[in-house]
Order: C-alpha cells, then sequence, then structure tokens
C-alpha cells in the first residue's frame, strides 16, 4: 500500500503533490527510470517508434497540471534526443482519397445472399421472424420445402393454417455471430406482437429490457415515417434589365456650345 511521503503520493503513473490547502499533480517516475526507448536506428517498425512519442506526449498533456506541462515535456525532448529521435519528417495524410469518390467495383450482393435475421409476412397480417447461419435464400428455400411437404417439425410455418406470402420476405438484419444472431431475433419477435414463432425455441430476453426496446422500436417507426421534405425548385435567373443611357450629342469640331 502506498503512503505519503514528502507531500507526495504516487498513483499509477501520477505523482500527487500536496500545495498548501490544494493538490498538485504530474507523471510520476520510478526511481529506476532510465528513459531508455526504441532507438531510432532499432529494426522495428517506424509506427511503433513514431507511437512512443505520441504516447508519452498526450500522456503528458493529460496528467500534468498546467505548471508541470513544459517541465515535462522538456524531460521528454532529452529523452528522445538521447535515443536519437531527431530529424523526424512530417508526413501529411489526405482526409478523402481518390477511391472514396468512385463508385465499388463489385456488384452489390442480392438481399438474401448473407446470414442474419429475416421477416416472412402473412396474409392475415401476422409474421414469421427466423435466423440462419447460412445465406437466407437457402434458409427460404427450406421453408418452402418443408411447408410442401407438410413438415412441421422443420418449419415453424407449417404449425398454423397461413397463406406465407414468400415473395415479400424482408432481410432485417445480417448478423454472422450465433449469439448476436439470437439475442437480435428476440428482439425483434418483441417488436412484432402479431408473430406465430415457436416460444419454446427462442432466445430468452430478460423483462427488464421489455420498456427500453419498445420505446427504440417507437422511436425508429416514427423517424422512418417522417415524410422526407422536398426539394424547393430551382429559381430561374431573370436576366438583368437594359439600362438605356441617352446618345451624347454630336459637336462639330471647332464650334462653341452655350449652356
Amino acid at each position: 500500500m502506498e503512503t505519503e511521503e514528502n507531500n507526495q503520493l504516487a498513483f499509477l503513473d501520477v505523482l500527487v503533490k500536496r500545495n498548501g490547502d490544494y493538490l498538485d499533480h504530474t507523471v510520476y517516475l520510478k526511481p529506476t527510470q532510465t528513459d531508455r526507448y526504441l532507438h531510432k536506428l532499432s529494426n522495428n517498425h517506424p509506427n511503433q517508434k513514431h507511437g512512443i512519442i505520441g504516447t508519452l506526449t498526450n500522456r503528458a498533456r493529460r496528467i500534468c497540471a498546467k505548471d508541470h506541462i513544459q517541465e515535462e515535456l522538456s524531460h521528454l525532448n532529452k529523452a528522445f534526443l538521447a535515443n536519437g529521435k531527431h530529424n523526424i519528417k512530417t508526413t501529411y495524410k489526405p482526409t478523402q482519397k481518390i477511391k472514396d469518390c468512385l463508385r465499388p467495383a463489385k456488384d452489390k450482393r442480392e438481399s438474401l445472399s448473407s446470414a442474419g435475421i429475416y421477416r416472412i409476412p402473412c396474409s392475415c397480417g401476422s409474421v414469421y421472424i427466423g435466423t440462419t447461419k447460412r445465406s437466407e435464400g437457402t434458409r427460404l428455400t427450406k421453408h418452402k420445402r418443408s411447408c410442401r411437404l407438410r413438415q412441421t417439425d422443420k418449419s415453424a410455418l407449417r404449425d398454423a393454417d397461413h397463406k406465407i406470402q414468400f415473395e415479400d420476405t424482408q432481410v432485417i438484419a445480417t448478423t454472422s455471430g450465433y449469439h448476436p444472431r439470437l439475442a437480435r431475433e428476440a428482439v425483434e419477435i418483441h417488436t412484432h406482437p402479431n408473430n406465430f414463432n415457436r416460444k419454446e425455441k427462442t432466445f430468452y430476453l430478460n423483462r427488464i429490457w421489455h420498456p427500453a426496446i419498445s420505446r427504440l422500436h417507437k422511436m425508429v417507426a416514427a423517424q422512418r415515417s417522417r415524410p422526407v421534405p422536398e426539394e424547393p425548385p430551382p429559381e430561374q435567373a431573370t436576366p438583368p434589365r437594359p439600362i438605356h443611357t441617352p446618345p451624347r450629342p454630336l459637336r462639330r469640331r471647332g464650334s462653341i456650345s452655350l449652356v
């Protein structure tokens, strides 16, 4: 346990100093500190060498009080010079590259070609929420096959007398992880009370999350139903009115005009 000595107390990287009724703080350095870091000529990646400078400098600015920042930065400058870190060249990177302005060269993937959570509607207004680790198109094909062969043990769509609208299947989310998929499926089942899923085969969702999920679902639905403001038509530029200037009277050379 650290104890106060000479009105100072070390806590992690911070050295707290008692200055009368106030507490001062700066970077704490152990007595065995040697200021040995990666040398400039060492066989390490340049990002590691530059990272040391940025890390120690940011630590000094976050920890030190205003009266100790310059002192700590001067100490770091001497340590960097001792480790050969001088004549560091500054490189600039653009905030936006050319590839960010170009359209992707790959074709757009189909909506049912990835794993995730999907929603299949019925003609009666109810929906079925499902999840799959394979492509959703593959799972949809198996649902159709199970309904055609009346295999109720392989698909919940055959449990009740529903007219399934497979052509209106929608992808809710594309999630590949096992537990995230189950959790998202449980959330979507809760936000769709008109579902006909098998309750015993879903992920258990604690009741403490129900109010927050319902409130979030209402906010998202209200935001989606908000009409998009139409852009006003561009104003037609009116040509400037011509300025008519009266012609100046011509005078003969050598004539005198009396005013």
